[in-house]
C-alpha cells in the first residue's frame, strides 16, 4: 500500500508522517509513504503510480490544494483523499469532491493518538490493494 503526504510545510508532512507510521505498525498493516513538497510532483508519481492514500493540505504557498485534487480525481477516483487544513471554510468543497475525509490542524502532535485515526485504519483494511 502507497500512501503519499503532500504538503509544503516540512515539519507537518514529517509530524503527520510519523503518526501514520504508529499507526501502522500498531494495526499490523505494511505501507510506503512518501512525502511531497508540492502538488505538481505529487501529480507527476501519481500518474505513474497510484497512491490507495492521500493526505494533501489544502493551502500550499504556491499551490491550490483543491486544484490539485480535481487533478487528481481527474484520473484517480479510487484513493482515500484525506484534506489537511487549518481552515475550516474548506470544509464543504471536501465534502463535494469526493473526498473521504477532512482534517482541521492546528498542529498534528495536537492530534489525539490512535483512537481518533480508527477511522483510517477501517478504510486501509477494507482498501483494494493495486
Amino acid at each position: 500500500m502507497r500512501i503519499a503526504i503532500v504538503d509544503d510545510n516540512v515539519r507537518e508532512r514529517n509530524e503527520l508522517d510519523k503518526r501514520i507510521k504508529i499507526l501502522l505498525s500498531r494495526s499490523a498493516l505494511n505501507a510506503e509513504t512518501v512525502e511531497f513538497g508540492g502538488g505538481k510532483e505529487f501529480i507527476a508519481e501519481a500518474k505513474q503510480n497510484n497512491f490507495e492514500v492521500v493526505f494533501l493540505d489544502i493551502y500550499m504557498e504556491d499551490e491550490n490544494g483543491v486544484e490539485v485534487a480535481k487533478e487528481l480525481r481527474s484520473f484517480d477516483r479510487n484513493c482515500i483523499l484525506v484534506f489537511t487544513t487549518t481552515a475550516i471554510s474548506s470544509l464543504a468543497w471536501s465534502i463535494t469532491s469526493s473526498s473521504t475525509s477532512f482534517i482541521k490542524r492546528t498542529r498534528f502532535s495536537k492530534l489525539p493518538p490512535y483512537s481518533s485515526w480508527r477511522w483510517l485504519v477501517r478504510r486501509l483494511m477494507n482498501c483494494e490493494i493495486r
